[in-house]
């Protein structure tokens, strides 16, 4: 089964200085709307004002009040519409703003930059500007933008707050605060159909007389982690994770198949400028058919050296040593994981893409010959995110495993599996902190043994939200 899995820690040495942004941008939250609505009177910051239009004023009126609801992704296209007749300063502001909420970063840019053309001393949208320029990534954009506003002598909260960015941008290996605290939340909701229920989640097939089962189960999956920063950007961060996923039937027929599987590690990360490491040890829970199966603890040391700047090897170890509970006894095993390959980055169309090939080896040693084998498996992974917030990620994947025994009661000879798999997930952010998946993923395994020649197709769609502190 595969793990839903999000990155934290790419972003956690800019995390400190995209707070304080934010933190900084409140300071002058007060203000901004008369030091707006003051320039945005003079004639030469507008062509048409909603007073001359009462179209016009009626759609402004709707998209104030979806902005300060914060339903900035409602607000935006009617504020573009606006903007098109009506450029005053208030106008692109708001647009900007919305832009930003939703994770169009280069619109915001540009308003903001349209805006500062005209007024370069408004304040509260040079700092908007800069906290764009590093929600998109581009550091020395925005210690330009601050340096002009460290310049124009701003009040002592805020200037105190522009001058810790500063340093934190122009000397991050000599700036003891950046130790801090990360945490993160993904939680989904969501229905998915499975056209083989008997097929489980674990590499076990369970026969059910009268031929295979299918239905509705429901989704439910938490993904948490914290992560503690000691300051240095060339150094350790201490990593925390909880997964808990359970899939519930609710067709009585089926649900003898409900399963639930939580998922804890902790350990330490190490960032360098060429390479991260990760050492950690996890215990995992598994539960089927609401009774106790396994508990497993395991070893997963991994590293990600970058060989170039846009190319990256993964390379990592994982031992798992798993105990069922009576009377599946058998089945328990220690296993033994290799991983290797290359992931290739790169920017186009207006999003970041990531093509990783990886390839494994395994070796399971069980209480049963006849659940213990070695296998290899390969395949590529497609991986997009837009700045819309839309992501889309592809995997594919082929397996070869060779039992070292038959199966129960089997006159085949050893048993041997070669297993295709397809994974397809669509998902769409909206409000910022929200989201919509769409998934499906295909499984055709051959076998020699006819109790275990199965295929298996599963589509879902899940709603969540994902939050970061």
């Amino acid at each position: 089964m595969k793990k839903q899995q999000y990155n934290l820690m790419p972003t956690i040495k800019s995390g400190l200085v995209l707070w304080v942004l934010v933190f900084s941008k409140n300071l002058l939250a007060d203000s901004i709307t008369d030091t707006l609505s003051a320039k945005g009177q003079d004639k030469n910051y507008q062509s048409v004002t909603p007073q001359n239009n009462a179209s016009l004023d009626a759609k402004l009126h709707e998209a104030m009040g979806l902005y300060y609801n914060r339903q900035y992704r409602l607000a935006l296209p009617i504020l573009r519409e606006i903007a098109a007749t009506d450029d005053r300063t208030q106008v692109l502001f708001w647009l900007g703003r919305s832009a930003y909420e939703t994770g169009q970063t280069q619109l915001a840019i540009e308003k903001y930059q349209q805006i500062l053309a005209r007024e370069p001393k408004l304040s509260r949208v040079r700092l908007e500007l800069a906290a764009a320029y590093m929600q998109e990534g581009n550091k020395a954009a925005a210690q330009v933008e601050l340096q002009k506003l460290a310049s124009e002598n701003p009040e002592p909260g805020l200037k105190q707050q522009i001058e810790q960015v500063l340093l934190e941008l122009e000397h991050p290996q000599k700036n003891g605060s950046g130790k801090r605290l990360f945490t993160a939340l993904r939680a989904s909701i969501g229905s998915e159909y499975d056209s083989n229920v008997n097929v489980g989640t674990r590499d076990e097939r369970f026969s059910i007389p009268g031929g295979n089962l299918d239905g509705w189960l429901i989704k439910f999956n938490i993904n948490a982690d914290s992560i503690y920063d000691f300051g240095d950007p060339n150094g350790f961060a201490w990593h925390n994770h909880l997964q808990f996923l359970h899939h519930e039937y609710p067709d009585k027929t089926n649900s003898n198949f409900n399963y639930t599987q939580t998922d804890v590690y902790t350990g330490l990360d190490y960032y360098a400028s060429w390479f991260k490491a990760k050492l950690p040890v996890g215990f995992i829970d598994r539960r089927f058919s609401n009774q106790s199966l396994s508990q497993s603890y395991y070893f997963m040391p991994n590293l990600e050296i970058n060989m170039l700047d846009n190319t990256d090897l993964t390379l990592s170890y994982h031992y798992e040593n798993e105990t069922f509970v009576s009377p599946y006894d058998l089945f328990s095993n220690a296993t033994h994981t290799g991983t290797f390959g290359p992931r290739y980055k790169f920017k186009a169309f207006d999003a970041e893409h990531s093509l990783t090939l990886l390839g494994t080896y395994s070796r399971r040693d069980a209480n049963s010959a006849s659940w213990s084998y070695d296998e290899w498996s390969v395949g590529p992974s497609y991986f997009a995110h837009f700045k819309t917030g839309t992501e889309l990620y592809l995997d594919f994947k082929y397996l070869d495993r060779h039992y070292d025994a038959p199966a129960f009661l089997s006159l085949a000879g050893n048993r041997l599996d070669n297993r295709y798999s397809l994974t397809f997930s669509l998902s769409q952010t909206f409000y910022k902190y929200y989201f919509v998946s769409l998934s499906y993923n295909y499984t055709d395994n051959n076998s020699n043994e006819i109790l275990f020649d199965y295929d298996k197709n599963m589509v879902g769609l899940n709603f969540g939200t994902n939050l970061n502190f």
